[in-house]
């Protein structure tokens, strides 16, 4: 662990003689270097992080032979290329955090594989370039707490299958190019404490099944599509703090309504 040292330059060859190495946290530095080269032959990790530093490359398909990772702590760096299908397919795997990577950053679109990834807690893939739709097979992640994809330019429609991640706590979709209505499954979500997708384009209105989502405490839905007015149960959530809609969306508790300019 030599994290926050102001640490610079490259990681020395002989780093790939730690082979019982089982933690790699150098966040929080200006180090560089092509990141499989860093963990090639490290094949115990269980935890991975480097955020905050200058390691570049793609994360190649190799990373499965890692099979003991659980954390891929890696956002802001420059990583590029692709996400590979086999970092899902990692049995132990519970965090991967890929946010914020500079230069060309990282592309593509977010394979259905990841269903395979039955442990994962926590996927932070924001601001980066990637596409498509997002994938139903999320819903298989019984044991997901934040699902963050805020600035990419995913697009179709919010998958009701993400109704099916009880344990969800955070779901954040923020300016992307998201079609279609607000899935009524999400009011069904216990322990769902903040829904932001705002910034996209959503069509329809609120569900009245979102007042049944009792631990809401956000809801940001501005700059969409969206019309008719917040309904009374959602207003009426105990534990909600803040609604941020635009202005075709009435709302009759404005002491939580935030009219926010789309």
């Amino acid at each position: 662990v030599v994290s926050k040292n102001d640490l610079t330059g490259t990681i020395t060859r002989h780093f790939h003689q730690l082979t019982d190495l089982v933690k790699l946290d150098l966040q929080i530095n200006r180090l560089e270097g092509k990141f499989m080269e860093l963990i090639t032959g490290l094949s115990k990790l269980d935890e991975i992080s480097i955020a905050n530093n200058m390691f570049s490359g793609s994360i190649a398909t190799s990373i499965f032979e890692l099979q003991g990772l659980r954390k891929l702590i890696a956002q802001s760096n420059y990583l590029s290329g692709t996400i590979p299908d086999a970092l899902w397919n990692l049995p132990r795997l519970a965090q991967v955090s890929l946010s914020f990577q500079q230069g060309d950053g990282i592309s593509g679109s977010i394979a259905p594989t990841i269903g395979n990834a039955k442990e994962l807690q926590a996927v932070e893939l924001q601001q980066l370039n990637l596409d498509g739709p997002i994938p139903s097979q999320i819903g298989m992640l019984q044991r997901l707490r934040l699902l963050s994809l805020d600035y990419n330019a995913l697009e179709g429609k919010i998958p009701s299958d993400v109704a099916n991640c009880l344990n969800l706590v955070q779901l954040q979709m923020h300016s992307n190019f998201l079609t279609g209505t607000l899935p009524t499954e999400i009011g069904n979500m216990p322990d769902l404490k903040v829904l932001s997708v705002s910034a996209n384009e959503l069509t329809g209105t609120i569900p009245e099944e979102y007042g049944s989502a009792s631990n809401l405490e956000k809801l940001a839905i501005f700059a969409n599509e969206l019309q008719g007015s917040v309904p009374a149960a959602v207003c009426a959530l105990p534990a909600l703090l803040i609604i941020q809609i635009g202005e075709d969306v009435q709302c009759q508790c404005a002491e939580k309504c935030e009219y926010v300019a789309g």
